[in-house]
């Protein structure tokens, strides 16, 4: 339990922006500062707590979480009676890596029952990322990604989910064991950043290409972003290791395009470009070596 909780001078001004009832400003204020409260800003919570503790009745209590809900300060998880703060990580972010370690460790913590996963991996991807080192995340990403294939539902419309079928068909992993095992199968979810990296340059130095090389793909950045959205798309390192090779063995790609242009890694795992050079659209063919595909 902390002994002390910190509300940023910030809140005053967007309390008054989305003009905030006086008593959602309060309850949002306890839930900042609450003893039950912790550094990741998700945390076990039920109404009940929040009401034996201000003095406020279950309605009035429901109304400000309804409140604060719609506003966006709030998310809410029924089943498993955990409150998650968005934005506090932006506005409490790591003090150092040992802090932000001891964050991760918050998230490893989490019940199956949590129903916020999506939201929480999407928070910690603007607002922890950038303070953990490939490491952490990768704990990150096992972890939530598990959680993630346990509560997902065949109504999720989010194109940048997974939608495995056969996670439909297996029970919620016990809360005790949201940890990856070293005996799991791999998750999909689970971007390999290193193997990637090293399978770029694998492929650029087997065929002698002249294209740069990667050194780092950093988490948090935009490159790591589109590598993790193309890994939804295409979970496979051997695909990717074959798509390199393309890449590679390409003349068009390797600056015989009339414009002595090459492409890069960050070109590459663009959407569009992706996509076009997997189905060969840039591979060398008899009468059309060095020209631009026609789509």
């Amino acid at each position: 339990m902390r002994d002390f909780g910190i509300i940023h001078i910030r809140f005053w001004e967007w309390a008054l922006e989305h003009g905030l009832s006086d008593q959602a400003k309060l309850v949002a204020a306890y839930l900042l500062t609450c003893r039950h409260s912790n550094s990741l800003g998700c945390f076990r919570i039920p109404k009940e707590y929040v009401s034996a503790d201000m003095g406020y009745g279950m309605e009035r209590v429901s109304k400000a979480y309804t409140e604060l809900m719609e506003n966006g300060f709030l998310l809410y998880c029924e089943p498993s009676k955990y409150a998650f703060l968005p934005n506090y990580l932006r506005w409490n972010p790591p003090q150092n890596p040992k802090h932000a370690k001891g964050i991760l460790k918050l998230i490893t913590q989490l019940p199956s029952t949590f129903s916020l996963n999506q939201n929480l991996l999407e928070s910690c991807e603007k607002y922890l990322a950038p303070h953990l080192d490939p490491e952490g995340m990768d704990t990150l990403y096992h972890t939530l990604s598990i959680a993630c294939t346990n509560t997902e539902t065949d109504t999720d419309t989010d194109t940048e989910r997974d939608t495995e079928s056969e996670s439909s068909t297996q029970s919620p992993t016990p809360a005790t064991s949201i940890l990856p095992s070293p005996l799991a199968p791999p998750v999909s979810n689970s971007v390999p950043l290193k193997e990637i990296a090293v399978a770029w340059n694998t492929s650029l130095e087997k065929h002698s290409s002249s294209i740069p090389r990667v050194t780092r793909i950093s988490p948090g950045s935009n490159r790591h972003k589109l590598v993790r959205a193309r890994w939804k798309e295409q979970p496979d390192l051997g695909a990717w290791q074959d798509l390199f090779d393309r890449v590679a063995r390409s003349s068009f790609l390797n600056g015989g395009n009339g414009r002595n242009w090459s492409a890069s890694f960050d070109w590459v795992i663009k959407k569009d470009n992706f996509l076009k050079a997997l189905e060969g659209n840039y591979d060398d063919r008899e009468g059309n070596r060095g020209k631009r595909p026609l789509f």
